[in-house]
């Protein structure tokens, strides 16, 4: 009897189960709950991973995806503020290369700034004079 009540014991550790102590007045009494595994745990414990490394590895693809505007999801998500507000959210600088609600910002030597569309292009010929700096 005792032989079949270790059996069972160690069967409960395996499979996370509950134990169950013999009693003489044919009660039975649980030994301990465990908690039972998600499926998804198991699923991550299978893959030879865990829960830390699941949420830790979705949330740097999350900032990387944010950061580098993937798939225009900054943008989409700046965009979804009303009265263009996404344009001042984020500094001056990022608006340039991130199009916020369809628009996009041009700075200029620190005289002026405006905002356009951001379908329009910039004019190829100012970038070029802007990286080639002033003559002489």
């Amino acid at each position: 009897n005792n032989r079949n009540f270790q059996a069972a014991k160690l069967f409960a550790r395996k499979w996370r189960c509950n134990a169950v102590e013999p009693e003489s007045d044919d009660k039975a009494k649980p030994i301990r709950n465990l908690p039972r595994k998600s499926d998804f745990d198991l699923a991550l414990e299978r893959l030879g991973s865990s829960r830390k490394r699941f949420i830790t590895i979705n949330l740097s693809a999350l900032a990387i995806a944010l950061g580098a505007n993937f798939l225009g999801v900054t943008s989409s998500l700046l965009g979804m503020l009303p009265d263009r507000k996404g344009l001042y959210i984020i500094p001056a600088e990022l608006t340039q290369f991130y199009p916020v609600g369809g628009w996009k910002r041009y700075i200029g030597d620190g005289e002026y700034e405006l905002i356009y569309p951001a379908n329009w292009l910039q004019d190829p010929a100012v970038v070029f004079s802007n990286q080639a700096g002033p003559e002489d």
